[in-house]
């Protein structure tokens, strides 16, 4: 996982006398007897920029509460990981300053590390992620650089996708190593993004100052950024990014979207045409879901050969007779150029009898695709909602959008050089000289979890960032569906959003995308899928189905 872009959120300048205080006023542990000067006049300065700084990248979001109605308040949370040479000692005083600046606004908990040689111990607070790490003492004298850079990838994954390491630069403590002390992670942070091009960490107007820097951790959304001449796609990571919507641990913890995360992914399927949520449902009853799938898949296609003479695996022949097929048995419903459609069997049944409810009806996703089906202009809320209804043609529905049985997307692979689907839309425009908020609206679930299915052959689904608005698809699109080919390195909006299990993708069904080819050798690439639609319009891929791409 890479880290993102840098932002600088509190730059400032501070001389080392007045950070450390001087050699005459300071004690050997950096701060002075007194509180008004010298050491602790400097860790009193740091602690305010510090607090600024996390104060601005780690926000407080809210949540309503389910029956009540009630918002509650989620903190975020900060760990101070604190390096040291050998056995962490007591907390510093920069710590201790940081607790009284953000008691009532960040829960910051300390950790102490012992460094050496080039082996990393991690933190006793095992299996927990933060919102942000606090970076001290990340160099001192005989450790070697390697433990650094293998520092940096530990405190990666203390942090939740989106989340922030703070650490000062070009600040050095004469002292003692038990306020704060610093090297630059500049060289260590491009090394660890291959190509990446950082921007300018931090500015020194004189040997003696020192910078605060924040890096942003990316979302844990990854794309497959190198093209098939090599070239680095940069651009492609960064809109990404711009489509994901990352959540604090807590919000995370609470199974729901906070007021904040709410606004963003409506924002972003009004602007984009795609919203994506990492970790928002259970990976395992994701993954579940795709194994009933694939299971439901190969049961009716092995029983369509037995019994009714079809070839249907490992693909149809290029002249099949789909007509003729569905006519010989129901469970084949339809087929047509690289893919065919079998009703779902008893295990994706039983699968939606369990979960379906909740994974279609889940009240934060409901919420974000009913407003985004609104005009732009309009409030939302219970009651505006209620009263719209009332004034309106809203009032001859039961609801704003209806969904569809859960159905599924299964890839066979190919096990060698395949081509990628045709680019396409679910669904058109209804007219052409006017933008319309969406009508149809689609949920994906890739059921894909292990390495092995998360590896980039096995391919997901690329989307061409806003191509759901009336211009963007006629200057995408004006002669017609286009062969992917031609189209997907030539174009800045192709993104590649690379998701695991339980990551959930909302998009616009007028949006143009299409399934990257599945090279793997064994590989079955399964997605649940959820249709949303206004309850006046029928025209879409009917829910309750397996679709099987097989070419």
């Amino acid at each position: 996982m890479k880290w993102g872009v840098v932002y600088i959120m509190a730059t400032f300048a501070v001389e080392e006398d007045d950070l450390f205080g001087s050699s005459s006023d300071s004690d050997t542990d950096g701060e002075s007897d007194g509180g008004n000067g010298g050491g602790l006049k400097g860790v009193e300065t740091l602690a305010a920029a510090m607090a600024t700084a996390i104060l601005s990248n780690c926000k407080s979001v809210s949540i309503v509460e389910d029956l009540v109605g009630k918002r509650r308040t989620i903190t975020p949370r900060v760990l101070y990981l604190d390096v040291v040479h050998e056995r962490p000692g007591a907390a510093p005083a920069l710590y201790e300053r940081l607790v009284a600046r953000l008691a009532k606004t960040v829960s910051l908990g300390y950790s102490g590390v012992s460094l050496g040689g080039e082996v990393f111990r991690s933190p006793g607070r095992t299996g927990t992620v933060f919102d942000g790490v606090i970076l001290s003492t990340i160099h001192m004298p005989g450790v070697a650089a390697c433990s650094v850079d293998t520092l940096v990838k530990s405190v990666r994954r203390l942090l939740v996708g989106g989340g922030s390491t703070f650490f000062v630069e070009n600040a050095s403590n004469n002292g003692g190593a038990n306020v704060f002390s610093g090297a630059s992670l500049s060289p260590i942070v491009k090394a660890q993004n291959g190509g990446w091009q950082a921007e300018t960490l931090f500015s020194v107007p004189s040997p003696k100052s020192a910078s605060i820097t924040v890096i942003r951790r990316r979302s844990t959304v990854q794309t497959n950024t190198l093209s098939s001449d090599g070239r680095a796609f940069d651009h492609e990571a960064e809109a990404v990014e711009k489509c994901v919507v990352s959540r604090p641990v807590g919000e995370i913890e609470a199974g729901c979207l906070s007021l904040q995360s709410h606004r963003r992914a409506v924002d972003n399927l009004r602007e984009y045409g795609i919203c994506i949520i990492p970790s928002y449902f259970s990976s395992g009853t994701v993954v579940d879901g795709g194994q009933a799938a694939v299971r439901d898949m190969e049961d009716g296609v092995a029983r369509l050969e037995r019994e009714k003479g079809l070839s249907l695996f490992p693909h149809p022949p290029v002249d099949a007779d789909f007509e003729g097929y569905a006519a010989v048995d129901a469970q084949f419903v339809r087929g047509h150029g690289d893919k065919f459609t079998l009703r779902r069997g008893e295990h994706v049944s039983n699968f939606s009898k369990e979960h379906g409810e909740a994974l279609r009806h889940d009240p934060s996703l409901i919420a974000v695709l009913e407003e985004a089906c609104l005009p732009g202009e309009m409030k939302m809320g219970k009651e505006w909602i209620e009263e719209r209804k009332s004034q309106t043609m809203l009032r001859r529905s039961s609801s704003l959008l209806e969904s569809q049985e859960l159905g599924a997307v299964v890839s066979l692979p190919g096990n060698g050089p395949v081509e990628d689907q045709v680019l396409h839309v679910d669904s058109e425009h209804l007219y052409e000289h006017v933008h319309l908020p969406p009508h149809y609206l689609v949920m994906f679930l890739p059921a894909l979890a292990t390495d092995r299915e998360l590896d980039f052959q096995v391919g997901q689904t690329a989307f061409l960032v806003g191509s759901h608005k009336n211009e963007a698809a006629r200057g995408l699109a004006a002669g017609g569906r286009q062969p992917a080919h031609e189209r997907r390195f030539l174009n800045d909006r192709c993104i590649r959003p690379h998701v695991k299990a339980g990551d959930a993708i909302l998009f616009d069904a007028r949006i143009m995308h299409f399934g990257l080819a599945n090279s793997s050798p064994s590989v079955k690439r399964a997605a649940l899928f959820v249709n949303y639609a206004r309850p006046w319009f029928c025209d879409m891929q009917p829910g309750g189905e397996i679709i099987v791409r097989h070419r």
